[in-house]
């Protein structure tokens, strides 16, 4: 699989090669058997086994540095999830959503972050209003251990959340709540449970028959990402891995 990527060696032999099999492993499926991935020990054994080329080639001379120096090898990476959302039920789901009501456009703003940020629903829960950043379209995330992180967002998304804190919010907002972003019905920070059972309400509409959670759009957003062309690397950080 490698030897195709770097026919006209050495000139194709670089870290973009490295990366793109990376990525072209981590989605290959075994030949024999029903498993949907590769195992992380048969990744790093056909990665050992580019590093150790990609060396070999560097002391040769051939290339004039390591372009393996950047790979790092899959000790924690999970299997692939099953219930990933295609394009296509992600538009399913956001188009079934009733926004002419404030829980509803809100329930739209949730979906629009977690698709383009990927972050947790506990992440997600805890934001408040300063953790905003409309003009540069980055939400200030407070994750596990204490860690913090700065995550972009698309355009959509912020207009999204900018149209329901200016609208919306107000009219859950029957406690006078002073930070929390997203409101429930009667004006406290919304719940965890809360929030799976929208996201489930609404996936039954749309007729996803896939079960639908707040972290099967963190898994959709990160194989999405990678699909288009994304480094591992990046998406990890990305997710605050």
């Amino acid at each position: 699989m490698f030897l195709k990527l770097v026919k006209n060696f050495p000139v194709d032999l670089t870290e973009k090669t490295v990366s793109t099999f990376q990525k072209q492993i981590f989605y290959a499926k075994p030949e024999r058997g029903n498993k949907d991935q590769l195992s992380v020990s048969t990744q790093r054994y056909l990665l050992a086994a580019v590093r150790t080329f990609c060396k070999w080639a560097f002391f040769e001379g051939h290339t004039n540095t390591n372009v393996s120096d950047r790979l790092e090898f899959p000790s924690n990476v999970k299997s692939l999830p099953r219930n990933i959302l295609s394009q296509k039920d992600i538009t399913k789901l956001f188009k079934s959503i009733d926004i002419t009501n404030p829980e509803g456009f809100r329930d739209r703003a949730i979906f629009e972050l977690l698709y383009s940020s990927g972050i947790r629903a506990h992440e997600l829960l805890q934001l408040d209003l300063l953790d905003i950043d409309f003009d540069a379209r980055t939400i200030h995330v407070r994750g596990k251990g204490g860690k913090e992180r700065r995550v972009p967002v698309t355009h959509t998304a912020i207009e999204w959340l900018d149209a329901y804190i200016r609208n919306a919010r107000p009219k859950l907002d029957t406690l006078n709540e002073p930070n929390a972003v997203f409101i429930a019905k009667f004006g406290k920070r919304l719940s965890h449970a809360t929030i799976n059972v929208r996201i489930q309400k609404h996936a039954r509409r749309a007729g996803i028959a896939t079960k639908v959670t707040a972290h099967v759009f963190r898994h959709t957003c990160a194989t999405h990402l990678i699909k288009s062309g994304a480094d591992l690397r990046y998406v990890q950080e990305f997710l605050g891995h």
